[in-house]
């Protein structure tokens, strides 16, 4: 018969043991990670120091990377839509169709932590008071980071089907809304949900670079989106599969968007059956055209905009990922390319493709892309299509070869 006292003192060893929320040995934590990675709806891992909290909901693909099984959730393409060989990316990659997942829920900032699940106590005391700082200390302290300059937010323009005079000359990324001949028209181009979702991802952009910001096309100081219907149905379309993107451009050149320094953004608000996205590549697929298809399959549609504006959603990711393809990026000059344009660095890089969920939340963990230094690889930071401008900035590789002639 064991002695009272031991048993005792057993269970009061297993109290302080979990009370102390400690792990019996041999156990890693290996559930706290898989749940990092594989957020499912709702949830909201911490982010690691210095990166953003990432996107509820899940699991993600790249736009331009097609779903191995059949899933609920839209993926993002991971390469080239016009590469002879699929990306793999979970995120939207340039010419890789892909399909969303579902998408943080609506009115949550992504910037900030998830709330606490724990009631509110119904009173909050007042914190104590805090001492002043020596001089001493005041003088040693860090100067407080500069807030990031928002982009500035005029409403949206009229409706116009043309490319409208620029405010400026030089490279420019020119905002396309395309619908196919068959296709339901939403106005998205009026309503300010295509504006306000390029002014969220350029803010975010800006907070992770040198404070650098895309070049949009602009006229009267307004985000220029023109309106295309295009000739093809919608089915017609589809059949181009992780091709569409060609055929989209296509179909926009022959309507004269075909400037010598514009890269084209187009929401197209039709289907595919495979991606969410494609873009090109080059130097291995030309092109000036990065697509999002808004009703592609599975669930492209089902994460919507940017709910305030601030709170990046897959829809926001998936278009930056498409027109960073669309610069040349991910190289395969880079350390860790993979995949036709994808990096292997981390889950949470905004060109990340592999075998976990992309859940994306900083621009580049392995000095890949941008500012890193190295002149054997293309660099970001030295892309034209950023703004201010580096003095060796570049358009993309072969930028002649995807304009084409006039």
């Amino acid at each position: 018969m064991i002695p009272a006292s031991r048993v005792a003192r057993s269970l009061v060893l297993m109290l302080l043991v979990a009370l102390a929320g400690c792990q019996p040995p041999g156990q890693t934590g290996g559930e706290v990670t898989l749940a990092r990675r594989h957020a499912g709806p709702g949830a909201h891992p911490t982010a690691p120091a210095g990166e953003d909290p990432p996107l509820r909901g899940g699991p993600f693909l790249p736009p331009d990377q097609p779903a191995p099984l059949p899933s609920a959730a839209p993926r993002p393409s991971t390469s080239p839509t016009t590469s002879p060989a699929a990306s793999p990316a979970g995120l939207p990659a340039p010419d890789a169709p892909a399909s969303p997942a579902a998408l943080p829920s609506a009115g949550a900032d992504a910037s900030s932590p998830a709330p606490d699940p724990s009631p509110t106590p119904a009173a909050t005391p007042s914190p104590p008071p805090v001492a002043s700082p020596s001089p001493t200390a005041a003088a040693s302290a860090p100067p407080p980071s500069p807030t990031p300059v928002p982009t500035p937010r005029p409403s949206p323009l009229a409706r116009s089907e043309e490319d409208r005079v620029d405010d400026e000359a030089g490279y420019q990324i020119h905002v396309v809304y395309a619908v196919p001949s068959d296709g339901d028209d939403r106005g998205f181009d009026t309503d300010g949900s295509i504006t306000r979702s390029v002014y969220t991802f350029d803010d975010w952009l800006f907070r992770k670079t040198k404070r650098q910001r895309l070049r949009f096309d602009r006229s009267g100081g307004a985000l220029d989106v023109s309106y295309v219907r295009l000739t093809e149905t919608d089915a017609a379309l589809a059949a181009n599969r992780r091709r569409l993107r060609d055929a989209i451009e296509r179909g926009l050149r022959e309507r004269g968007f075909r400037h010598p320094q514009k890269m084209y953004a187009v929401y197209y608000d039709g289907t595919n059956p495979e991606v969410c996205g494609g873009a090109p590549w080059p130097p291995t697929v030309p092109g000036t055209v990065a697509a999002l298809y808004l009703k592609g399959e599975p669930g492209c549609d089902s994460t919507g905009w940017t709910p305030d504006g601030v709170e990046m959603t897959y829809r926001e990711f998936a278009m930056l990922h498409e027109l960073v393809h669309g610069f040349g990026f991910v190289p395969r000059t880079a350390p860790h390319h993979t995949m036709e344009g994808h990096t292997s660095g981390s889950y949470a890089d905004l060109m990340y493709t592999g075998s976990e969920t992309w859940i994306p939340r900083v621009l580049d963990s392995t000095k890949e892309i941008y500012d890193h230094g190295r002149t054997d690889t293309l660099d970001l930071a030295k892309s034209v299509f950023l703004t201010p401008s580096a003095p060796d900035a570049a358009p993309p590789p072969i930028w002649s070869t995807s304009v084409g002639s006039p």
